[in-house]
């Protein structure tokens, strides 16, 4: 079933540098919402700005159009272009309050959760014209309003957006891909958010940050599967947790990341983050 209005979703890949010559390739969704106006929900890396732009000439729109600029998050493949573009077309750009610190001041973010490389990835600081909370209708234009879910665990200032008409929801990095490398403060939170956003009803199309677009039955595919990494993570904690008799995230970091598979490049301050949610929360799933 088609989407309307028009949803698209950018695929953007970018390479973050994790250490001096070592590089992780990545990438990043970004989601316009093209009506008689346009809304971007999420702006990239410093560089995605132009990705949009030229994309929105090979459809036959124009920059200047984008009236609406809705970060889920603070994180910089997620906030990297919004400076650029917002200097670019005066758009208004909305975020939770929770967030609102690290926008408008990267060097904060910096300080309180490094990231390799965090200013190759973003432009600079942005400020949020629209502070939105849980709740919210975001009014994107006459033929399309957003509902404004708080999802944190990933982030304090996560949101979800939900458009009931078109039965479309935007997740952000809010729900976990299999497979990939897990990234959450805290665990408790971001099962509690896929669990709010796995009820609610009339789910036809589902646009995630970390993976393609999923319509249909994938939708509560994805939200399973997201909900099982999460569980998934917590036994390999666990485990590693007994085996080394530590509770130091830093110790069992690499353990844990051979159990799950995830790449040795990518065992980083971030996935170290992640272990210490689930030391944190060691009743939310009893294993053993």
């Amino acid at each position: 079933m088609p989407v309307s209005p028009p949803i698209h979703a950018l695929r953007i890949p970018f390479t973050l540098t994790v250490a001096p010559g070592r590089t992780l390739e990545r990438f990043v969704y970004c989601h316009l919402i093209v009506g008689p106006s346009i809304c971007v929900i999420d702006s990239g890396v410093r560089d995605t700005p132009q990705v949009i732009f030229d994309y929105l000439a090979s459809i036959g729109r124009h920059p200047a159009e984008i009236q609406l600029l809705v970060l889920t998050h603070a994180h910089p493949d997620h906030i990297g272009g919004a400076r650029t573009l917002q200097q670019a077309t005066g758009c208004r750009i909305a975020a939770h309050p929770a967030d609102v610190p690290w926008i408008e001041d990267v060097d904060q973010q910096v300080r309180e959760r490094p990231v390799p490389g965090f200013h190759d990835l973003v432009a600079g600081p942005v400020a949020v014209d629209l502070p939105v909370v849980d709740g919210a209708s975001l009014a994107v234009d006459s033929m399309t309003t957003l509902q404004v879910i708080h999802t944190p665990g990933h982030a304090r200032g996560h949101i979800a957006l939900f458009d009931a008409t078109a039965g479309a929801l935007f997740t952000g990095d809010s729900v976990p891909i299999p497979g990939d490398i897990p990234i959450y403060d805290d665990v408790a939170a971001a099962v509690r958010s896929v669990e709010r956003l796995q009820a609610l009803p009339r789910v036809q199309h589902l646009f995630s940050a970390w993976d393609a677009p999923r319509a249909g039955a994938e939708v509560a595919e994805t939200f399973a599967r997201g909900l099982a990494s999460m569980r998934q993570v917590h036994e390999a904690v666990r485990a590693a947790q007994a085996q080394l008799q530590s509770d130091d995230p830093v110790v069992l970091a690499p353990q844990v990341g051979r159990q799950l598979g995830v790449p040795p490049l990518a065992i980083s301050p971030l996935f170290v983050r992640t272990i210490a949610a689930h030391l944190q929360a060691p009743d939310l799933w009893r294993v053993g």
